[in-house]
């Protein structure tokens, strides 16, 4: 007995709606193991993040910070920072400090991204 065109037809649409949306939440968002470091080594570490809180680090030696907003892919800054120095970002105000300077973002930053920093020993 072979299946009609049209039952062929319903059978894979029902098959289609029920994988598609696995496959859509499958590929959406970031896996926290495979974080996105375009051009940056591996002698790169996290130091902090946040999601559109605001964020501090305190350098316990001379070296040089990324700021990288995980959801657009997009680098902030880059600055290079001594031992003491704090570096603070302020994601809903787009504001960026270091010590009392403020630091120029590249790209404006809101309350809603993750933002990552990292910490790159001076070599």
């Amino acid at each position: 007995m072979s299946t009609a065109p049209n039952d062929r037809t319903k059978i894979l649409r029902r098959l289609i709606l029920m994988v598609a949306p696995a496959l859509f939440v499958a590929g959406c968002g970031h896996r926290e193991d495979e974080v996105p470091r375009p051009g940056l080594g591996p002698d790169l570490r996290e130091v902090a993040k946040t999601r559109g809180k605001r964020l501090e680090f305190k350098a316990d030696r001379a070296g040089k910070l990324y700021l990288y907003d995980y959801d657009t892919g997009d680098f902030l800054v880059s600055v290079p920072v001594n031992a003491g120095d704090t570096f603070v970002l302020e994601p809903a105000s787009n504001r960026a400090l270091l010590g009392k300077q403020p630091v120029d973002l590249e790209n404006p930053a809101n309350a809603f991204d993750d933002y990552r920093l990292y910490f790159a020993d001076n070599k």
